[in-house]
């Protein structure tokens, strides 16, 4: 699970990919992107590429201008891209929830 808080753009959303209970070896791997949207939605709020940190399935995606400004409650995924073309998504099962708290404030 992922909190932050309205309109902060850190810290950035972070991962382990794993595929079942073995951590994903993305020395293959060539590029990633973050997806995430509002629960109940269709239409994604976010759909950007992230980078790849570790060979040992770390993910990062550094927020962007607006990627925070809607409180709710949002499912995120990562799509990893693959140096054959094809891609594969984590986690495989159900989504990351992504839960943005509103400010004080707003």
């Amino acid at each position: 699970m992922i909190y932050i808080k309205q309109n902060d753009r850190r810290p950035p959303a972070e991962q382990t990919l794993y595929r079942g209970e073995t951590v994903v070896d993305l020395t293959e791997a060539t590029g990633v992107t973050f997806k995430m949207r509002e629960v109940g939605r269709k239409d994604l709020k976010v759909n950007t590429a992230g980078m790849l940190i570790s060979n040992d399935g770390e993910v990062r995606y550094n927020w962007q201008a607006g990627d925070t400004d809607t409180p709710g409650t949002f499912h995120a995924e990562w799509e990893v891209v693959w140096n054959d073309g094809t891609t594969e998504t984590f986690p495989t099962l159900g989504a990351e929830i992504v839960l943005i708290h509103g400010d004080l404030d707003s």
